[in-house]
């Protein structure tokens, strides 16, 4: 189930197109693809990788990271200066990380939150879920995060009505299409209509009754979250420019993400 809704979430990523979009669906791509070949899904399969050759990735599915790099499109309105890569380590020892960044060295001891900065380094510009960078990053398992009942809606009332308000827009707006033989129009409509019906099929069950989320997710959001933020205070008084750099670039929440100012491009050896 997880890796059919990142496949649904990809494609309606895909659909809207908007800056960032294709980034954050070759990720989930990539994620699903891994666990519908593990459990032998070849139907599903066959479906992320239909979406993969859309975005122009290779057949053989490479990393992330290249994903990302054929996927992202380029903002042409960017006409800011580009400066030479920054040369920085982020790089574990043993017992204790090697940091470098600008031409200054420091080590700190180990701790979880480190496992899930070099993990969002390794990828910049890719969001990872917080369950995912515990099962990646620190190899505690999901099922370190104990499932409970209750959890919070995923989707609440103000939230379905315009959904369902919009839809309606919708139905109309095709309608209107197909009798004025207005193909584009139509099938942007046919395809909004496609990605909000999965995103309410996703938020309500069976008889109407509302899904809602599992809390170890927002036990693992707590988590790695604060974990994160720890290690990033615990940098900035070892090595304050470092410190600066991971506290702008670094977002966390129920998806994290490394984000370096393009202007602040960062070769990292890790």
């Amino acid at each position: 189930m997880r890796a059919r809704t990142d496949l649904y979430e990809a494609r309606m990523y895909v659909r809207r197109d908007a800056p960032r979009d294709r980034a954050r669906a070759a990720t989930l791509l990539h994620a699903a693809l891994e666990q519908f070949r593990r459990l032998g899904m070849t139907g599903w399969a066959r479906q992320a990788e239909a979406i993969v050759a859309q975005l122009g990735a290779a057949a053989d599915t490479p990393s992330a990271t290249e994903i990302v790099a054929t996927a992202a499109p380029a903002d042409p309105l960017d006409s800011r200066p580009h400066t030479a890569p920054v040369c920085a380590a982020f790089r574990r020892e043993v017992d204790y990380w090697l940091l470098t960044y600008e031409g200054t060295s420091t080590r700190v001891k180990d701790a979880k939150g480190l496992h899930y900065l070099a993990q969002l380094l390794k990828h910049p510009g890719c969001e990872f879920h917080a369950l995912d960078l515990l099962t990646q990053a620190s190899g505690e398992g999901v099922g370190a995060v104990r499932l409970a009942d209750g959890g919070l809606e995923v989707l609440d009332a103000p939230a379905k009505v315009a959904y369902r308000e919009r839809l309606e827009m919708l139905r109309a707006e095709l309608e209107e299409a197909e009798q004025f033989n207005d193909a584009g129009r139509a099938e942007r409509a046919r395809a909004e209509l496609d990605a909000i019906a999965e995103q309410l099929a996703a938020a309500v069950g069976l008889g109407g009754r509302d899904r809602r989320t599992s809390s170890a997710a927002e036990r693992a959001r707590s988590a790695v979250g604060k974990r994160i933020r720890a290690e990033i205070e615990r940098i900035r008084a070892a090595h304050p420019a470092l410190g600066r750099h991971l506290a702008a670039t670094i977002t966390t929440g129920y998806f994290c993400a490394y984000e370096p100012e393009r202007d602040v491009a960062v070769q990292w050896e890790l």
